[in-house]
């Protein structure tokens, strides 16, 4: 993993839980935020299977109006109900269903699970589960794609995940505090089968002026990104034309059997 360096991009997260649950003035914030070098804001958009974050379309669209770097995440909460497969591409679908309804993304912006309870799954579920997320959430974006990236505690990847492959080409964003708000000069621990990590939240003690309350403050590395989100740009390009290929077939099938029945009848 790399050490991270002074000059590196920095974010941080949010969610109706910051600020006391009340509005934040971006038009104040994010002057404060460029002045500290923080240049994007991660976006809590959903919780699970049927939440949607009370302050996600402020924040979302208030930054957008600002021109200020968003990306948006969605909080997991795993099931096997009533399978595995459904349970990840319906929470999935929520979640791009309310970016969707507040403005979409950008080209420049990038979709986040945050994976950090089991849900009662066991390791090799888990990580399939995770991995069903994703193909669920391309399958909502096509014809479009935008980044994705998985987010998670490294302690929680070493004890709950397996079968890394799996995810392995999801950007990581890792979350593993010092214990001080100063910007680390070690790199993080080694998890799973990454080599590099794409973001570090290094602390959930960060204090921002005009908003109440700790915030989590994170750090990025611009060469992990180009590298590991061009590979998977390369990689949904390549799922998105097989899948207009498949509907392209499916309506040709469909036009095929209806001029059947016709001449059937």
């Amino acid at each position: 993993m790399q050490i991270p360096r002074p000059a590196w991009p920095k974010a941080i997260d949010v969610s109706e839980a910051n600020n006391a649950g009340l509005p934040i003035d971006w038009a104040d914030v994010v002057p404060k935020l460029k002045a500290r070098g923080i240049d994007r804001v991660i976006v809590r958009a959903s919780y699970g299977a049927g939440y949607e974050d009370a302050l996600f379309a402020h924040n979302w669209t208030a930054l957008g109006h600002l021109g200020f770097p968003r990306a948006a995440y969605h909080a997991a909460v795993p099931s096997e109900v009533p399978n595995l497969i459904e349970s990840a591409h319906e929470q999935a679908g929520f979640f791009w269903d309310i970016v969707k309804a507040h403005g979409g993304m950008t080209n420049q912006e990038f979709a986040v699970l945050d994976l950090e309870i089991t849900g009662g799954m066991d390791p090799v579920s888990l990580t399939k589960w995770g991995h069903q997320w994703f193909l669920g959430l391309e399958k909502s974006m096509a014809p479009h794609t935008y980044r994705t990236v998985f987010y998670s505690y490294v302690a929680f990847i070493e004890a709950y995940m397996t079968d890394y492959y799996l995810l392995r080409t999801r950007p990581l964003w890792i979350a593993d505090y010092t214990g001080g708000t100063a910007l680390p000069t070690k790199a993080p621990p080694h998890v799973g089968e990454w080599t590099q990590y794409y973001g570090w939240q290094f602390t959930d003690q960060d204090t921002v002026s005009g908003i109440t309350g700790l915030v989590d403050l994170s750090v990025f590395d611009p060469a992990a990104v180009e590298s590991q989100l061009k590979t998977l740009d390369a990689a949904l390009a390549r799922l998105n034309s097989e899948i207009a290929s498949l509907l392209k077939e499916r309506k040709a099938l469909k036009a095929k059997i209806a001029r059947l029945k016709t001449s059937a009848g």
